[in-house]
């Protein structure tokens, strides 16, 4: 739990803080927790995804699904992204 809430407390700090996403699997090893939480207080900049039939590795256990909420969350980035990043070369 102490992660949990260093994370969120530091987080709340900045209003500034990137948009985020966890992703977990619907059987997971670790607990969802973190990201459920952080959604709960930051709405606006949290998103939770959770690949169905899946336990940590999900990426491989469902390519599918992972791959639907990968386009999910670069949709999102996208839509959202209202300058372009530097150059590395500025």
């Amino acid at each position: 739990m102490f992660p949990v809430i260093s994370i969120k407390s530091r987080l709340l700090k900045h209003s500034d803080c990137p948009p985020m996403t966890f992703i977990y699997g619907s059987n997971p090893a670790f607990s969802t927790l973190g990201g459920k939480m952080l959604q709960e207080v930051m709405e606006d900049k949290v998103t939770v995804e959770q690949i169905p039939n899946t336990f940590h590795h999900v990426h491989a256990e469902n390519p599918e699904e992972f791959h639907t909420a990968m386009m999910r969350v670069f949709s999102k980035v996208d839509n959202n992204q209202t300058e372009s990043p530097p150059s590395p070369h500025e």
